[in-house]
């Protein structure tokens, strides 16, 4: 399982973050040509591509790419120190809070709550506490929403796209079964 690979190749030190980060920065470009491409044209063919890059990237590899990226955002992104300085996180973080929002968009709570989901059970309060906070800096504190040129561009897609994987995860977490709430993220994580 692709999964498995990436946790035995970063356990193994063969992961180049340097790659990662830099096929990373092109996906995520890509996707926001497209999303500026949807809200420039009114043909709507941006929209297409949009979504269609997006659902490619979200199921390439059995589904795993959402949870590599995550794995890979704790591993190796410094969340707290990573605006505006860190591009390259930036695109990680947009990336893979669009991987996420796409299979949200198909996703059962059963489907999150087990193995292929793209964050892990114990995953989900990490992904809510540390997505707000980072999507909240971004939109509270002008200093770090501030940047020029393609740096711009993703400080501007990335509240947008993180809003709607975590308003997907409330929506799925709040239809939850009252036996199986205790897996969900606790209120005060939201």
């Amino acid at each position: 399982r692709p999964y498995r690979r990436h946790c035995v190749a970063v356990a193994l030190h063969e992961v180049s973050a340097a790659s990662i980060l830099a096929i990373c920065h092109i996906y995520s470009t890509l996707l926001l040509k497209a999303r500026a491409a949807s809200k420039a044209s009114k043909a709507g063919w941006g929209a297409q591509v949009f979504y269609s890059l997006a659902n490619t990237l979200a199921y390439m590899e059995s589904g795993d790419v959402p949870r590599c990226l995550w794995r890979f955002a704790l591993a190796f992104c410094d969340w707290e120190s990573a605006l505006p300085r860190e591009p390259g996180v930036c695109h990680v973080l947009h990336l893979l809070a669009v991987t996420v929002s796409q299979q949200l968009a198909v996703m059962s709570y059963d489907d999150l709550l087990g193995a292929s989901s793209p964050l892990p059970g114990l995953d989900l309060r990490a992904f809510v506490e540390k997505t707000t906070r980072f999507a909240a800096r971004l939109i509270w504190e002008p200093e770090h929403s501030q940047g020029s040129g393609p740096l711009a561009a993703v400080l501007e897609a990335l509240p947008e796209a993180a809003g709607r994987a975590l308003a997907q995860l409330y929506g799925l977490v709040g239809r939850l079964p009252p036996e199986r709430a205790s897996a969900a993220p606790p209120r005060d994580a939201w």
